[in-house]
């Protein structure tokens, strides 16, 4: 029993170091690759896709409306109003996002990787 609690402060001490560490390489794991918008004989593609967003938002808002709210909360539901918000918020973003894409492949961008050149 003696040798069993012994060895939990130096797994414990080895923990705390490597923590910091793990963290970071999580960290790193998620960063993802930056992406442009590219079209042959369009030098610059943020006009298109400012209209392409704007179009997409106003799509969505129409498609997602916040309707009446959720049912009565603590009754019948244990979602709040705000949470209620929150999820369609989410939901058109994920939607703004899809049909801001098309909306550029439509126009015949492609979105490639950004490349750094040092």
């Amino acid at each position: 029993m003696a040798t069993i609690i012994g060895i939990f402060p130096g797994i414990i001490r080895v923990l705390r170091q490597l923590t910091p560490i793990i963290l970071m390489l999580g960290g790193v794991a998620c960063l993802s690759t930056p992406m442009r918008w590219e079209k042959p004989g369009t030098p610059d593609a943020a006009r298109d896709e400012a209209e392409c967003r704007t179009q997409a938002r106003q799509q969505a808002i129409d498609a997602l409306p916040y309707g009446n709210g959720p049912p009565l909360y603590g009754f019948t539901s244990d979602v709040s109003m705000l949470q209620w918000k929150m999820a369609i918020d989410n939901d058109r973003a994920y939607l703004e996002e899809d049909l801001t894409r098309a909306c550029m492949q439509q126009r015949g961008f492609v979105l490639v990787p950004v490349t750094t050149t040092s």
